[in-house]
């Protein structure tokens, strides 16, 4: 159940669905297809970090660890929600179910161009069973 993931897992989660291309691409050799995206530990560790401020002129900067990373990453993979590969500037992620996700209404908030692209709604009958055991949906 979604609740009784950790904020980390919930914002690498959320991350990796909102930088998968929304459209097939080439980039240094490599095709990105609908649902991918490529990243390192290293850069999903600074996107998901965010600033606590102390007071008015101290601010601190709160960031997961790289094992931290790792770990969220082998969860979200053990179940089945993402897949990597191993490539030359870091890892290929590939988010699963991405056609269902990417039209669901927090999904569609996130991407700032989605609302651009006519998607069609996925019918509630072929919801994957996970999203249902998840408490996704």
């Amino acid at each position: 159940m979604l609740q009784s993931w950790n904020p980390w897992k919930i914002k690498v989660y959320f991350y990796l669905i909102a930088t998968a291309n929304e459209y097939d691409r080439e980039w240094r050799g490599i095709t990105i297809k609908r649902g991918q995206t490529i990243r390192s530990l290293r850069k999903i560790q600074d996107a998901v970090s965010y600033i606590i401020q102390y007071s008015s002129d101290t601010n601190r900067n709160r960031k997961p660890s790289i094992s931290t990373v790792k770990r969220v990453i082998e969860d979200l993979k053990v179940k089945h929600l993402i897949d990597v590969e191993v490539v030359h500037d870091g890892m290929l992620i590939t988010v699963n179910h991405y056609e269902y996700l990417s039209n669901v209404p927090i999904t569609k908030m996130v991407h700032k161009n989605l609302g651009k692209v006519k998607q069609q709604n996925a019918p509630l009958h072929r919801v994957p069973k996970w999203m249902k055991d998840e408490g996704l949906i």
